[in-house]
């Protein structure tokens, strides 16, 4: 059963979304047979940024259409795919998602997006919810990880509800060191080099660009090569990521141990309550048939 408090008398600003799945996304998916894997996430007054990040085809672009048209639909009021929804009334529901780039108009894929953003600044409030996909791509990466810190600070300021997908160190960072902010990765399977579509909220992701060249079949000298070049400071910060990921696995395994654990406590406990139970049944039924002895004996007597 779908919990959607929507509209309240006091309206409140939390968004709470356990296991969401995208309605198309989830037709299509059974159709092929294929695992459905809901994403959950809950930003509040204070964090009002999602910043998610991770490999390409990990499902960013998807989780982020999935909350903009869940909002849409709570707004509407139509049944929501979630085991449970909470979120804030809005005025708009703001996107900057896709290549828009235009021959025609002399739009290259950077200026298509600086217009579209530059129109969402506009009009976004405390009220609009803004989805912003690949922040600060198309163009120089250290110039484009800048754009992108001054446009979720300018969103933070004004109190926008924002989600951003992004590769950029830069913004992992800004996620990491400002409170409004939050980070979320798509998680990524080292062992298969595959997505897991997984929405992991509090950790950044990890690209893992050259791994996914080199699954596809990238000459591996290229691939080598391309390793040795890395600049320093973005191997060591892959490097941490790498190692926050690590640490969150070997933690699941652990919380995992300990479920399987408590899970056998359960049966051990209900094994030696039943037999607990049958001991005092039959030590009450012994008792009952010596005190009626006692008492035939008495009444003979």
């Amino acid at each position: 059963m779908v919990l959607l408090r929507p509209f309240e008398k006091v309206q409140r600003r939390d968004a709470v979304v356990r296991e969401a799945r995208h309605p198309l996304l989830e037709s299509i998916l059974r159709k092929q047979r294929k695992p459905i894997i809901p994403i959950s996430f809950e930003l509040d007054e204070q964090r009002r940024c999602l910043l998610i990040s991770g490999p390409n085809t990990g499902g960013k672009t998807v989780t982020m259409k999935t909350t903009g048209l869940l909002a849409l639909m709570a707004h509407a009021a139509i049944p929501v795919p979630c085991t449970e929804a909470e979120l804030p009334v809005l005025d708009d529901v703001l996107a900057d998602i896709g290549d828009q780039q235009s021959i025609q108009e002399n739009l290259s894929t950077f200026s298509a997006h600086v217009r579209n953003i530059q129109a969402i600044v506009g009009v976004a409030d405390h009220n609009t919810l803004v989805l912003l996909d690949e922040l600060g791509s198309s163009t120089d990466p250290s110039e484009g990880a800048a754009l992108a810190v001054a446009i979720l600070d300018h969103f933070r300021e004004h109190g926008s509800m924002t989600f951003a997908t992004t590769h950029h160190s830069r913004l992992k960072a800004y996620a990491a060191d400002t409170p409004e902010a939050v980070n979320a990765a798509m998680e990524f399977d080292e062992s298969t080099l595959q997505p897991t579509y997984r929405l992991l909220v509090g950790l950044p992701g990890k690209s893992s660009g050259l791994d996914i060249a080199q699954r596809l079949g990238l000459e591996s000298s290229i691939v080598g090569k391309a390793r040795q070049l890395l600049d320093p400071a973005d191997a060591e910060v892959a490097s941490l990521i790498a190692s926050l990921h690590d640490d969150r696995a070997q933690l699941e395994q652990q919380l995992d141990g300990l479920r399987e654990q408590r899970r056998r406590f359960e049966v051990e406990h209900a094994a030696l309550k039943a037999k607990f139970k049958n001991e005092r049944i039959t030590t009450l039924t012994e008792l009952n048939k010596r005190l009626e002895q006692t008492l035939r004996k008495y009444q003979k007597k």
